[in-house]
């Protein structure tokens, strides 16, 4: 069937999951040859394929309990793991990448989450080691109780071997387990593979955030994540979007550590189930004083209370563009934001020890507050951070479209309508283009109409705000053009005549700009003319 069909992806990944299903491991390896010699493109499978050697599958037993004659089974030592192959996957991956690795980032990633893969399986296998060596100990202890007392000096010989294996073996001296750590050694295999990623592909910020995504999903890699966001300050200095990524990451950190004395670990502290912090602590509450900061670092984090704030004010000083100031002002209005909805009456209801309501901490914003701060105030403090930087916009001219639309969606939010008003005319009044200002003037002309059902007075009514815009717009601008005559028409329609002569004028008018309308329109060759 294969040969018939030319090795078709689909029948393909089809007879690879007939043969996982039915066991047949042999097969299944000359199928993932045969399909990545017909298919080197196809990174897919080059995953799938080292994902296989990798994990493995069980061959005595289904994942239901269930052995191949579908009786219920017990794992005895006949039940044996297929694959289960670091060599191996290393050396597909590896293949995978010699052929696309200048063109493909799913395998640089995928190859990277593989190395972390395989780190987090030493460190369970070393902490099931440590429990074995853990009961040994106690065991013998307890068979100590009953020697003699005349072999004191022995005891006390031994008593201080056993303190120092639990030291070598991460036991502390309450005997509480202190869980295994990932050493930079450890992780060199996934900087390596990071360092080359990034010479085959060196100048994309997303494809370098992408293995910052990869290291949050596992613990013990805050090292490899501020080496990434190292390179990345290196090399996209001068970035939007690299500054933004390190500002985010910022206030992920922050919000970790904020959470970090709160919530409680559920899971196990086996393996990957072990839950640790950036620094090191234990969510149970056990700490790990040979990770813990030191005084240094700890006088230096208590000096700076925002570090997202303090890399803000860098990238406005590192990229002082419009683009720069719009993806700043929107950090800081999602920050407002998000501490006005967690406390709309004023009050500080971040700090309550009652978790129940916020198990996931998505809306906690404590971390957002300076000492002795409420929610309240944390949010007039970052509005008036946020009115400083619309302010030093407009006194750089570095003001864009894009950015009075959020200054004026910020206004509108305040409940300043006028203000916002203001701002939309004094922007557009010098402006003989409307290429780049189309959503400015139908912003202005909406507001226009929401003031007057409102029972307010705009400066323009929002009939001739239109009608101003669509004198300015060049037919050759099709898409503008088209806009604003659409809206023209419409608020011309709405709009009540209060004379047969107002009446009159209207209807010659919605006429002509319904011809107008016409001509524009794909595939009309034909003028209306007049009965």
């Amino acid at each position: 069937l294969l040969k018939k069909f030319h090795y078709d992806l689909d029948i393909c990944f089809n007879y690879i999951q007939f043969c996982k299903d039915f066991k047949s491991f042999g097969q299944l390896g000359r199928v993932y040859a045969e399909a990545l010699q017909r298919h080197p493109r196809e990174e897919g499978l080059w995953i799938e394929a080292a994902g296989f050697e990798f994990f493995g599958m069980l061959d005595a037993q289904d994942g239901d309990g269930r052995g191949r004659n579908g009786e219920e089974d017990d794992y005895d030592e006949q039940t044996r793991i297929v694959g289960s192959s670091i060599q191996n996957a290393r050396v597909l991956m590896q293949r995978g990448l010699r052929i696309n690795g200048s063109t493909s980032k799913e395998l640089w990633i995928q190859y990277f989450a593989l190395e972390l893969h395989y780190v987090q399986k030493l460190r369970g296998r070393k902490e099931i080691l440590e429990l074995g060596l853990k009961a040994n100990t106690a065991a013998g202890e307890s068979g100590d109780e009953e020697t003699d007392s005349d072999s004191t000096d022995g005891n006390d010989e031994e008593s201080e071997s056993r303190k120092n294996e639990g030291e070598n073996t991460g036991m502390g001296n309450d005997g509480r387990k202190r869980r295994a750590k990932i050493t930079n050694t450890m992780l060199l295999p996934s900087n390596v593979i990071y360092k080359n990623a990034i010479k085959a592909i060196p100048s994309n910020v997303s494809f370098r955030l992408g293995f910052i995504e990869i290291c949050r999903l596992f613990p013990q890699t805050k090292c490899l994540e501020n080496y990434i966001l190292e390179t990345i300050e290196r090399d996209f200095g001068e970035d939007v979007e690299a500054w933004v990524a390190r500002i985010s990451y910022a206030q992920e950190e922050m919000k970790r550590k904020s959470r970090a004395g709160k919530t409680m670990s559920k899971m196990g502290s086996i393996g990957f189930l072990a839950k640790i912090d950036s620094n090191g602590t234990r969510e149970s509450g056990e700490s790990n004083t040979d990770d813990r900061p030191s005084k240094k670092a700890r006088v230096e984090e208590k000096k700076d209370p925002d570090p997202a704030l303090s890399l803000l004010h860098e990238a406005l000083e590192a990229v002082p563009t419009a683009k720069m100031y719009l993806e700043c002002t929107r950090f800081l209005r999602i920050r407002i934001r998000l501490l006005r909805e967690y406390s709309p009456d004023g009050n500080n209801n971040t700090h309550q020890d009652d978790d129940d309501d916020d198990e996931d901490g998505q809306n906690d914003t404590s971390f957002l507050l300076y000492e002795d701060e409420d929610a309240e105030s944390a949010a007039r403090r970052h509005a008036l951070l946020l009115e400083r930087l619309y302010a030093n916009a407009k006194d750089k001219s570095l003001s864009s479209p894009s950015l009075t639309l959020d200054q004026v969606d910020y206004l509108l939010d305040n409940g300043k309508p006028t203000e916002a008003e203001f701002l939309l005319s004094q922007t557009l009044s010098d402006s003989n283009t409307t290429k780049n200002h189309v959503h400015l003037w139908l912003k202005w002309a909406e507001l226009s109409e929401r003031m007057i059902s409102a029972g307010m007075s705009p400066s323009l009514p929002p009939v001739v705000i239109l009608r101003r815009a669509f004198k300015h717009t060049p037919i050759h601008e099709r898409e503008a053009h088209l806009l604003f005559l659409t809206n023209l028409m419409k608020s011309l329609m709405l709009r009540s005549s209060s004379s047969e002569r107002e009446a009159a004028e209207k209807e010659n008018e919605l006429k002509g700009l319904f011809q107008q309308l016409l001509l524009l329109s794909r595939g009309s060759i034909y003028a209306i003319d007049d009965p």
